[in-house]
Order: C-alpha cells, then structure tokens, then sequence
C-alpha cells in the first residue's frame, strides 16, 4: 500500500516565516491577527503569500505587485485613477501617534506605509490595523524621501544610500536590525532631495557648497552606472524628474538641464527666462512637466524631439502651493484653497472659502482628494468647488502629501500621527 503525499494547505496559513499561523482568506482585510502583516492571494490558485513576493509559493506563478515608488509626479508612468466615490471614517486603532517627528515623505505600497522619522529611524505599518510590522534603525537623519521598486526599498542616510530586500526586513521582523544588501556612498556632503528611480538605476542629488552632484547607481549591485558624476554650479535645484531616458533638472534661475540617464552627460540646456518656485515640485506628466514661477504662474515644458516648448497655462494670480495631476485634470494647493484645471489649463473652478492645502492633493479619475492644514481630508469632483465628503483625519501640523493605494488613503502628521481611511 502506497502512502498518499502530504498536502500543505498554502492558503490556510500566514505566508511569513516568524509567524505561520493559520488565517482566514475570506475577509475582505488581509492581514495576520497574529503578527499584523499583509498578503496577498495568488489569483491563480488562491495561496497566500508574502505582500512583496515576486513568484507565488503555491503555483510558481509570476505575481502583480501595486507599489508607488516616490513621491507622485516624479517620472512619467501610468497608475489607476479610479474616481474615488466613498471616503470612510477614522476608524480604530487610527490614528496612532509614532512618537517622533517625521522626516521625509512617506511612501506606500499595497498593504504597508513606509515612515522615516527624525533620527534615523524607519517604520513599516499596516495601513489596514495600524500594526507596526517592521522597522530600520540608522546614526543618522534620513534625509530624502526613500524609494521601492520591486521589493527592494532604498534609504538615503546622509550621503550613503541603502538597498534593503523589503521582503526579508517583514519576514525577519523580530531581528533588531536587517543587514543591507548594498551600501553606497555618493559624492557631496549630504543626499537632500527625494530618490528618483527607474527600471534599473536609483539617481541621487547630493548638495556640496554652491554645486549640486547627480550620481546613479544600480539597483541590484550598489555600483556607481556612469563613469563619474555630474556636478552642476548651483545651489538651488527643484528635485530632479524623469522623463523617458532623461532627467530634467531646474535651478530656481530658471536654466533647465536634459540629462541622459545612460551617460550623465548633458544633452541639452535652455533657459525658461524667469524664476521657477523651487517650494513647488514639479509634475510630469508623459513628455509634459508641470511647474510653477514666483509669481503665480503655472507653465508647462514640453519635451518634443524636434526641442523643448515652453507655454504659461494658468494663472493664479497668487503663489501656487503644490501641483498635482493626472491625464485629465490638475490641481493646484494654494493658501485660500484649491484650483482644479483641466489638463489643457482651463479652469474647472477654484475654492476660497476652506483652509490652506499645503500638500499636494491626490486626482483620481474625476475627483481630488486634499488634505487641508487643518489635517482634514476634502472629497472634491469636477463639476463644483464645494467638497462633496470631508473626514477629519490629524490634527497638528501638516507638511507631508496623503498616500493611495488600492483600498487606502493615509495621511501622516509632521509629529508623527498616521491615519488611514477606506475609499472606493
């Protein structure tokens, strides 16, 4: 008689290793009770696994993972942009409060909320119970916005980059401190604006005296890409964007640089003959970047390959806060409120009767959602300036955007209070 194979229940039991308790797939919440961490289902043969897992345990099968890497409008790429009809309640445990102030811009992915905090320190939350479900610990102020691109999260320390497997950090959440993969130091004194990443490279710039130092470095080994970096003789710079294989780079003087992501080398430079707002970080949008002059004005430049066009768009007739955008609309933050436009740069309509939206909102489909100085989250369509929801989230001070992913919005306060609401 031949003894029949055991049969492992994939889909019954927490995918990660510090845990294994059995779960339930059937809530709609996907998230251990036992350690706090997401999954994800294979959709090919219903096993749990690992929120950042690139193949399926159970089946083998290559698995779709939703993460949003930087900061919005740093590089042209295409993310849903649902409308958003519902927005939820705060509801318990939010919000929780970290203890420490925040440093840098959060980042999410699907499930989990990446928050760096002032002095050195990175926690990862659930964003569905609010659990921390991991952390990272360094000597020294995070001093940009981190990056993930495949499971792989990047954190600039100073001027050292760190390459951590995100997957291992979460599997591992017991050990005091994961080990990086990779360690790189840049040129320059310290790393100041966000991390901008494409498929393969992290691009980085550091400040040093009156020049700012463009490095990038591969994702999967820490070497440096380009034979050496680029400096550029200025002290002032808006946080470099990509655009296809070029980074643009913008001085508050108003000279622009078309940079190779292959080389470094420069492959173009023109003036905009006016002074940008360097408070304001641009938006790309395809070939099209969104940005904002001292005085008022939202203009755009068009990267062509017969050359760059450069038109004014709008208006505000007051100092612009932020831009954010999506393929039909643009909103611009300012102290009275918000503007909404369309993407041509018509106005839709503009709100001054609600308090200053200092961060950039989020456009989905054909609704904006702001979060307010007063921490409140405001519903907006297209069709009127009056907020059809609001859902007070934080209080105390805000200076960092919401967060979305699939069924979230996250907000996090300057002294480090977090909270999430559901959307559809």
């Amino acid at each position: 008689m031949v003894a029949s194979a055991p049969v492992f229940e994939l889909w019954n039991y927490c995918p990660y290793l510090m845990c294994g308790e059995r779960i339930n797939i059937d809530s709609s919440i996907r998230f251990c009770n036992q350690c706090g961490n997401v999954f994800n289902v294979c959709s090919a043969c219903r096993v749990t696994n690992r929120l950042l897992a690139i193949f399926c345990r159970g089946c083998g099968k290559k698995m779709e993972t939703e993460a949003w890497p930087m900061q919005a409008g740093l590089r042209a790429r295409q993310l849903r942009s649902d409308s958003i009809n519902f927005i939820g309640e705060v509801q318990s445990p939010f919000p929780i409060h970290l203890g420490a102030e925040v440093s840098v811009q959060p980042i999410a992915a699907d499930g989990i909320t990446i928050i760096s905090q002032s002095g050195g320190g990175v926690t990862i939350l659930s964003e569905l119970n609010g659990e921390r479900i991991g952390s990272l610990s360094f000597g020294d102020n995070i001093t940009a916005t981190p990056a993930l691109r495949a499971g792989n999260l990047f954190i600039a320390v100073g001027k050292r980059i760190y390459s951590f497997d995100l997957g291992h950090v979460l599997d591992e959440a017991a050990v005091s401190q994961a080990i990086p993969e990779w360690a790189f130091e840049c040129a320059g004194d310290v790393i100041e604006q966000p991390l901008l990443i494409d498929e393969t490279a992290i691009y980085s710039l550091a400040s040093s005296g009156n020049y700012h130092i463009l490095d990038a470095i591969s994702q999967s080994s820490g070497q440096r890409l380009w034979p050496e970096p680029l400096h550029i003789e200025s002290s002032l710079t808006a946080p470099p964007i990509l655009v296809e294989d070029h980074i643009v780079l913008i001085t508050s003087a108003g000279h622009v640089k078309l940079i190779l992501t292959e080389t470094g080398q420069v492959e173009r430079a023109f003036p905009l003959n006016r002074q940008v707002d360097l408070q304001v970080s641009p938006f790309v949008l395809n070939h099209r970047v969104l940005l904002a002059d001292q005085n008022g004005y939202l203009l755009e430049i068009i990267l062509e390959k017969s050359g760059p066009v450069i038109n004014d768009l709008y208006n505000q007739n007051a100092r612009i806060s932020n831009i954010s955008a999506n393929e039909q609309f643009i909103a611009l933050g300012h102290m009275s409120g918000l503007t909404l436009l369309s993407s041509r740069g018509n106005l839709q309509w503009s709100s001054d009767t609600i308090e200053s939206i200092s961060v950039p909102a989020l456009v989905s489909g054909e609704t904006v959602f702001a979060l307010d100085d007063g921490g409140n989250g405001l519903l907006f369509n297209a069709l009127k300036s009056n907020p059809v929801a609001r859902v007070k989230m934080l209080s105390g001070g805000i200076s960092t955007a919401p967060l979305m992913t699939r069924s979230r919005i996250v907000a996090v306060s300057e002294d480090g209070k977090v909270a999430a609401i559901d959307w559809n």
